[in-house]
This record gives structure tokens, C-alpha cells and sequence, in this order.
């Protein structure tokens, strides 16, 4: 994945060589362009859905084809990288201090949860049997 200043997302897909990681090895996949600048890693589902947050205080949804999926508009800039659960939630913080709970197909919110400081780390999970602890990044 490359990023550009003006909030384009290329995910890149390495050319079959010895040395896929090398930067001329790499080809396009896709292209979605953002509102404003991304600074955050994507998640992807396992149907190749792509989410990623967005200074234009967005979270977005891109299709496996690049095309617009859905996106939704959060109270300030998502630095945060988006975590996929199992359930089939997208959760994601941004600078106003919430954590966003988004439906996976839909981009219906879920639920959010207001913190005391900005959400500038990425959600993630441990699940063993019945026990599952979430852990998240303020600042």
C-alpha cells in the first residue's frame, strides 16, 4: 500500500519475481480517493472489502474492485487504524475522542463510546474461549 498527500489509497500486488517486496515489482490493485490525507493502515475483510480512516473525519468502505462502498462521517479526523471483528463490526477512534463501532455491510454505526482523549492507536482483540479483551491506544 502506497499513500498520496491528497488522501489516495493504492494497495499494491506484487509481481511474481524473486524479489516481491522490491518497489519496481509492484503493480496498481486499486485506487479510492479520500476527502483528505490518510495516515492510518486499512483493514480488509475476508471478501477483500477495504476500510480506512480519513482526515475527512471519515471512515470508508472500498470495494474489492476500488469502487465506493460506503463511508461514514465520524466527529473529527481518524488517525486510527480500523479493527474487523468477528462479529462483523468495523471499530475505529478518531481525534474527537470516540470509538466508533460500524456495521461491516452496511456502514450502520452500532454503537460509540466517548473516551477523555483522542484515539490515535488502532482497536485489536484477543479472544480465548469465552474470554476476549480489547485493547485501544489514547493519547
Amino acid at each position: 500500500m502506497h499513500l498520496h498527500a491528497q488522501g489516495e489509497v493504492c494497495f499494491d500486488k506484487p509481481a511474481l519475481s524473486k524479489a516481491p517486496t522490491a518497489r519496481n515489482n509492484v503493480s496498481e490493485k486499486l485506487s479510492y480517493t479520500t476527502g483528505d490525507k490518510v495516515v492510518s493502515s486499512p483493514a480488509v475483510s475476508s471478501d477483500g472489502t477495504v476500510y480506512v480512516g480519513s482526515h475527512d473525519n471519515k471512515l470508508h468502505a472500498v470495494n474489492p474492485d476500488g469502487t465506493f462502498k460506503w463511508e461514514y462521517t465520524t466527529g473529527g479526523d481518524v488517525r486510527s487504524s480500523p479493527a474487523i471483528g468477528a462479529d462483523g463490526t468495523v471499530y475505529v477512534g478518531n481525534l474527537d475522542g470516540t470509538l466508533y463501532a460500524v456495521d461491516l455491510n452496511t456502514g450502520a454505526i452500532k454503537w460509540t463510546y466517548q473516551t477523555e482523549n483522542m484515539i490515535m492507536g488502532s482497536p485489536s482483540f484477543y479472544t480465548k474461549g469465552r474470554k476476549r479483551l480489547s485493547f485501544i491506544t489514547f493519547i
